[in-house]
């Protein structure tokens, strides 16, 4: 069998993470490519990595946010009553152990 044909049943598995790594797996010189036991492992990490992506993405599309915002893109500022120290501190979520 031949890599084209293991791609396509890889996805054909709906296995598309580990297509794209084995993909990129077979594209590496042979001297760099990874024993047997790391590109098994490598696989199996880039399919469980895609498939949280999805998740994670199918759950933003259904909460229906209202805006795409990031931890960076909060404005600190003393107007606002707000520090960057405060901000880290509130960022760790350590204040929930604390209860």
């Amino acid at each position: 069998m031949n890599n084209q044909e293991t791609i396509t049943q890889l996805h054909m598995l709906k296995l598309k993470g580990m297509a794209q790594e084995y993909q990129a797996l077979t594209n590496l010189p042979v001297q760099d490519r990874p024993g047997m036991e790391m590109a098994i492992a490598k696989l199996v990490e880039a399919e469980r990595q895609h498939r949280e992506n999805q998740k994670t993405a199918m759950y933003l599309k259904t909460s229906k946010l209202r805006y795409n915002a990031n931890i960076e893109d909060i404005e600190c500022s003393t107007a606002r009553n707000l520090t960057k120290d405060q901000l880290a501190e509130i960022s760790d979520c350590s204040f929930i152990r604390r209860a």
